[in-house]
């Protein structure tokens, strides 16, 4: 009897550390599949033509934000799916249909997590430790680089990946949508959807704290379109 225990006990775990293995490898898979995409945009100019108006973003060289973004929810008050600056109504969507709670269940684990750099197929530069919160604030780090910021890869019940990539630049950010399905083993990219956001600067304010006055500058974003 203890020894049928202790086998059950140890599969347990093995199958816990398998699935654990798998996620995380299901994950890099992902991102290799994001970064194919977005590393077209290293060091590079993209002309913006919305309306009237028309601007040009710098891309400068992308740095890879080490900390997978999990800051998402489903607002059940609103029906809708949170992330970024991104208001998704999940209410007779394909992707969220019959996977709410499925979906719910991979939104529950907010423990922080890294990409592993020995399961990136490119060569890229990349910041193990830095996190969207330092870089989704502009300042003088994005005179010379441009982050890349990649939310934790979600699946529903029918196989499909969610994923959210957004990069930072001086004055845009650049965010976007996909939806990967495997089709003969590999992840293909079946939609995708891409927001650009205008970054401005407010003028400082001061503010008082327990050490005395301190001066702050505040950043308002304003949406400028979705690119096709």
């Amino acid at each position: 009897m203890r020894n049928l225990i202790i086998f059950l006990i140890s599969m347990t775990l093995f199958l816990s550390c398998t699935k654990q293995i798998d996620t995380n490898n299901l994950n890099h898979e992902i991102l290799n599949a994001v970064l194919e995409d977005r590393l077209q945009l290293d060091s590079s100019k993209m002309v913006l033509q919305f309306d009237k108006t028309a601007d040009t973003i710098d891309i400068k060289q992308i740095i890879l934000v080490g900390q997978i973004f999990k800051n998402c929810k489903l607002d059940t008050l609103t029906k809708e799916f949170r992330i970024f600056t991104r208001r998704i109504p999940y209410r007779q969507n394909q992707f969220f249909e019959n996977s709410l709670d499925y979906i719910r269940q991979q939104l529950r684990d907010t423990t922080p997590q890294f990409w592993n750099s020995t399961l990136i197929d490119f060569k890229l530069r990349f910041a193990p430790t830095l996190t969207e919160k330092k870089v989704s604030f502009i300042g003088e780090m994005h005179n010379k680089n441009s982050y890349l910021v990649v939310s934790n890869p979600l699946v529903n019940t029918s196989g499909e990946v969610l994923v959210f990539a957004q990069l930072y630049t001086k004055k845009y950010f650049i965010d976007k949508v996909y939806i990967f399905r495997n089709i003969s083993g590999k992840w293909q990219n079946i939609t995708s959807e891409t927001n650009v956001t205008e970054v401005v600067k407010k003028q400082p304010v001061r503010l008082k704290t327990k050490d005395g006055w301190t001066e702050t500058t505040e950043q308002a974003l304003i949406f400028k379109g979705i690119l096709k």
